[in-house]
Order: C-alpha cells, then structure tokens, then sequence
C-alpha cells in the first residue's frame, strides 16, 4: 500500500529544493559595467566562460581579465571594482541589504593581478563588512577608494578614506595620498613615498561610474545561466532532481511493503 501524503509531501520538498537552488543562482547583486578585451567568468569549480556587458554575477565566481583587458563590476551598493589586465578576482560572498546592516557582507580575494576599488552605502553602514583578501593581507576599508597590485610585494596606494593591511604579523592603517607595500604575508605592512611608476599599468584611466547604490540592469544573463549551457549548473540542478527522485522511489518501495501501520509487512509487530 503506497502512502500517499508521505509522497507527496517529499516530492513537494524536493521541488522545493531545486526552486531554491535555482532562486539561489538568480539572486544577484553585481554585474559586469564595462569590459575590454578576454574576460571570463567560472562559477565555483565550473569552466570559465566569456562575460558580456551586464552579465549579472553570482557568489563564488571567479572572474579572470587576459593581456590588455580590464573589466569593471559593480553592486547595488553602489561599490566598483575595476579589474587590471592578468587578474583573478574571486566574488566569495556579497549581500547588501538596508534592513539588516550588521549582516552586509562583501567578500573579496585577489589571487593575482590588480584592482581599483571605490566602495559604496556599505562603507558607511558597516564598514567592517568590505574585505579583500590577497596572499599578502587582507584590505579593509574606512568608506575608500585604492588602487591594489599584487607583484609580490603587495603594493597599495590609497585615493581617499583610509584602508587597514592585516596579517600574521599585524595591522597597519594607511589614509589618503599614503602609499603601502607588503613583501609576504608574514610581513608587516610599510609606508612608502610612492608606488612604482608603471605598476598599475593602465588601471588608473579605466572609466569607472558614479560609486552609488542603484539597480541592476537588465540583464543579458548570469554566470550560472551562461555556464548552463556548459552542462555545469544543469548538472547541479539535474542531478539534485535525480537524487529527489530516486529518494521518492525508495520512498515508494518501501510504502509498498509496508502493512497498515506503516511498518514492514515481514518484520512488523502488530501493536
């Protein structure tokens, strides 16, 4: 006898959770501004696929720029991330949202490469949420614009607010018109007159937007749709349906080898 209510009750959940697993992927809060050149985007462990201008961007993406490209992202806090030529950038966790400002995150790491940031309302909502991890340190900002080069040392040039460089070895805070380095991630950060001429290449004449809160825009697609296509998030999704139904199966086989009460017709004990 097939228990019907306990059926349908698990094929509800388990649509549920590939609605939600989908929900998940859709639910973006950066995209791509502009870009120049070979820019290409994975979402987690999927292959990198080619960005396109306003391609919304989702957690856990690394987006990787070539030789003589750039590409810049924004949020709908308003913050900006330029990327330089030869950079992987990693989006690990960002939400924004007004009501509950202790709980804004935005995670960053920089593998290599360079990067101009300007944060946005978070900056000034919780200013501890913004955090750009690199081999070197981890940047934290005060409400910020810098620029961000990673050639080993780890070099940091300060356009406005103020940044905090952490590490093994402590933490330093740089303000406006300071200029950093930091040789490993067991070195202390350190003041320096200036940066290299050159380092940023051509990073500080990419054009960046207004750094204000605003919608995304109409987009021509997600990493996760785009990699879809590359049988990457369709393998996620199907294989959890597979697994959902083949748990609905198992639930079904059971049921039909149950007695009235639900227990095995063969092992059962009448109460």
């Amino acid at each position: 006898m097939i228990k019907i209510p306990k059926i349908l009750t698990f094929i509800c959940f388990a649509i549920g959770l590939v609605a939600t697993m989908n929900g998940y992927a859709a639910a973006s809060q950066g995209y791509v501004h502009e870009l120049s050149g070979d820019v290409q985007v994975a979402v987690g462990p999927g292959k990198p696929i080619p960005v396109t201008k306003n391609q919304l961007l989702e957690n856990n993406s690394t987006i990787t720029t070539g030789p003589n490209s750039n590409v810049v992202l924004k949020f709908i806090d308003g913050t900006v991330i330029a990327l330089n030529q030869n950079t992987s950038f990693i989006i690990q966790k960002y939400e924004f949202d007004e009501k509950a400002p202790s709980a804004m995150t935005a995670a960053f790491a920089m593998l290599r490469g360079g990067l101009r940031a300007i944060t946005g309302a978070m900056s000034s909502r919780n200013r501890d949420g913004f955090k750009l991890a690199t081999p070197n340190a981890t940047i934290g900002i005060r409400g910020t614009e810098f620029l961000a080069q990673l050639v080993n040392p780890l070099f940091v040039q300060v356009l406005s607010g103020s940044v905090s460089l952490s590490n093994a070895a402590g933490i330093a805070t740089f303000a406006a018109g300071q200029s950093a380095t930091v040789a490993s991630a067991t070195s202390l950060a350190a003041s320096i007159p200036a940066v290299p001429a050159g380092t940023f290449g051509t990073l500080p004449n990419v054009p960046v937007p207004p750094a204000v809160p605003a919608p995304l825009p109409a987009a021509a697609g997600s990493a996760a749709s785009g990699a879809a296509a590359g049988g990457v998030t369709t393998i996620t999704t199907v294989g959890a349906a597979a697994a959902a139904a083949a748990a609905a199966a198992a639930v079904a086989s059971r049921s039909d080898n149950s007695g009235p009460s639900g227990t095995s017709g063969t092992t059962g004990t009448t109460p």
